[in-house]
């Protein structure tokens, strides 16, 4: 979450700080030069880590394998069931946390500036809630029910809070609204799910399973959400689609949850 602060709020800036033109031209490169330098000092810092003494007497014991290939078949049903959840739950964090600002600005509803103000401090606030919310997993509900709860209030309010932002002509309070139910309830599986993913795999095949499933689930599928908003926008003429569009990924994802078996009061394979 770190990031996708550091990211928002570097496009918040930008946005705030530059008129229009400014940021056409050579501004919108700013975010991107300050994350490439980012990613330098990451690889320096990756580089200059050293592994435990038990992962590495774990990794000299094994054979050299493809991740993507172990995945598929050691632990397939497994890795299926988590890509499935990542792609619905990474499709409704770019929703809310990646397009919303810029749907916001392309409806005339709300200045680029302040929708990316907004959504920074959304972010910020949110950080906190992650490991209070993580907690109740851990100690009183299920981890697979409490995410699943969130997520199903996510897509019941999904639609009914684009139809408010639109209605209103992009009020501060339907866009804060908006903000806090979106954010506040992603926050859930934000602080839980990494746990949910853990423990779907056993101990061998676990940082395989995860990485895969994760990244292929949240990056690519994800990764593709703005696009597949905008297409959804332009093909149906609706302006509520992203909505829609939300509402589907989070019952892919309870319904991957829905057959995932909840391991959450269970030793760790």
């Amino acid at each position: 979450m770190t990031g996708s602060l550091l990211g928002v709020g570097a496009a918040a800036l930008v946005a705030n700080f530059l008129d229009a033109q400014a940021l056409h031209d050579w501004g919108w490169r700013l975010p991107f030069l300050g994350g490439s330098l980012l990613g330098v000092t990451a690889i320096w810092i990756r580089r200059n880590l050293h592994d435990s003494r038990r992962f590495a007497e774990h990794h000299a014991q094994r054979e050299e394998t493809s991740p993507l290939l172990e995945a598929f078949t050691t632990n397939r049903r497994e890795t299926i069931l988590a890509l499935i959840f990542a792609a619905g739950y990474g499709t409704c964090y770019y929703i809310a946390f990646v397009f919303l600002p810029e749907w916001l600005t392309d409806r005339h509803l709300m200045a680029r500036g302040t929708a990316l103000a907004i959504n920074t401090a959304a972010t910020l606030a949110i950080i906190p809630l992650m490991p209070l919310f993580a907690i109740v997993g851990d100690r009183w509900l299920p981890r697979r029910t409490w995410i699943a709860l969130a997520i199903l209030v996510l897509a019941v309010l999904a639609v009914p809070l684009y139809l408010w932002m639109l209605d209103s002509g992009g009020s501060l309070a339907s866009v804060v609204v908006a903000h806090a139910a979106f954010f506040g309830l992603l926050a859930v599986p934000l602080g839980s799910a990494p746990a949910l993913f853990v423990e779907m795999f056993p101990e061998p095949d676990r940082l395989s399973g995860y990485s895969v499933a994760f990244n292929v689930g949240v990056g690519v599928f994800g990764g593709m959400t703005p696009m597949i908003s905008t297409s959804l926008m332009a093909w149906s003429g609706s302006d509520i689609a992203p909505a829609i569009h939300f509402t589907v990924a989070a019952a892919i994802a309870i319904l991957a949850l829905a057959l995932t078996p909840d391991r959450s009061r269970d030793p760790l394979r």
